[in-house]
């Protein structure tokens, strides 16, 4: 009976003790994990995660001639966001009027140059042998010819210029009606009258580049026998003068050409950036204006977080500081990176971040690169250790 005792308080005795033991781990366990929840959760300061955003605006006044992007579409470096058109039509047709103009001044006065080069031959042919005169009048004619061949390709070149002008409005006129046709707003045999003016419009640009070509290939033919004609018969020094005004006067009307066609028409803008269109301000076919945003463009993730710290602490950061940035979101993360940039005055902290929203708050900025392994999402709210 006495043994029987003994045997019960000594098993009533280890029972306490297993149960402190599970008790402990099991405290252990839970401060672990509130230790763990407290480090994800405690932080010294509050950012912003930021990313590139690139905002276009009308660097003149004009209107939206198409947009073929909408808004929160992904879009990739290099691809047409918009097309903005700064020149009013009238404009156009008065600026074609005035190379017209330009090219009749070209031609008369290559008719006078016609002229004084007859008014000289005359003059020569009574100094020099009938030898002399024969190869000088057909020293005179193979250079007319030449003339006449650079003028030609002068005229092509300005009906086919503004037949292009044309083809590329009709290009993005058949883009845009392809997008209403999509979206049924318009009835399709609108973008078939189109796509067939396109198409005309295209078989005669072919033509006359045709055309170009031959006039070119002539011209390089001709310049050729001109210059075997002169090599085998070396004319005099005046009669090589009388055709150089005639040549001035074309390389000069070649260089009013060129610049009459350098400017163009449409400001084309394009994504520098992968991204996605984050706001849209206008649509196509509105009136917009210099300096006024038309759409923004924001990188899919930030890149970097901006926090700031009290005016008290401001005066102990340093550049290159190991902190560790802390996703509150899930997946939650904390990763380690450090302060990159630190700026140079106070400034007022976003509303967002007031602990009173009825007491502004002031503090100093600094710049956190995010790790390549942590994703934030544009404006959201990450936590900041190590300031």
């Amino acid at each position: 009976m006495s043994f029987d005792r003994k045997s019960f308080r000594k098993r009533r005795g280890v029972v306490p003790t297993r149960l402190l033991q599970v008790l402990v781990w099991l405290l252990a366990a839970a401060a672990v994990g509130f230790l763990f929840v407290y480090r994800h959760s405690r932080f010294t300061a509050v950012g912003i995660a930021e990313a590139q955003t690139c905002t276009f605006t009308a660097p003149d006044s004009g209107w939206l001639f198409s947009l073929p992007v909408h808004l929160y579409q992904e879009v990739r470096q290099g691809q047409r966001l918009a097309v903005l058109r700064a020149v009013p039509e009238g404009e156009i047709r008065y600026t074609q009027a005035q190379f017209e103009a330009e090219k009749a001044s070209a031609a008369a006065q290559l008719e006078h140059l016609k002229i004084q080069a007859e008014m000289l031959e005359h003059q020569i042919v009574q100094e020099r042998s009938e030898e002399q005169i024969e190869q000088l009048y057909r020293d005179h004619q193979m250079a007319l010819d030449v003339e006449k061949l650079r003028l030609l390709i002068l005229e092509i070149q300005s009906v086919v210029e503004p037949l292009k002008i044309q083809l590329k409005d009709l290009e993005l006129e058949k883009q845009t009606l392809s997008d209403l046709v999509s979206k049924k707003a318009i009835e399709p045999y609108e973008l078939q009258k189109v796509q067939t003016a396109a198409e005309a419009l295209q078989t005669q640009i072919v033509q006359e580049e045709q055309r170009m070509q031959q006039a070119r290939e002539d011209l390089e033919a001709a310049g050729l026998r001109l210059k075997e004609f002169r090599a085998s018969y070396p004319l005099p020094a005046d009669s090589a003068v009388s055709l150089e005004p005639l040549r001035t006067a074309i390389a000069e009307q070649e260089k009013r050409l060129a610049k009459l066609f350098s400017p163009s028409f449409d400001i084309i803008l394009e994504a520098p950036f992968d991204g996605v269109i984050s706001s849209i301000c206008y649509t196509a076919g509105q009136t917009v204006m210099k300096d006024m945003p038309i759409l923004t463009l924001t990188a899919p993730a930030a890149d970097f977080v901006v926090a700031w710290v009290e005016q008290e602490r401001g005066g102990l950061l340093t550049l290159r500081r190991p902190v560790e940035v802390v996703k509150t979101s899930v997946p939650r993360k904390i990763l380690r990176s450090e302060i990159a940039e630190i700026g140079p005055t106070l400034e007022l902290i976003p509303e967002r971040l007031w602990k009173n929203p009825a007491l502004p708050e002031w503090g100093r900025p600094v710049r956190i690169p995010v790790p390549p392994q942590m994703q934030l999402i544009p404006n959201e709210l990450v936590g900041v250790r190590g300031i």
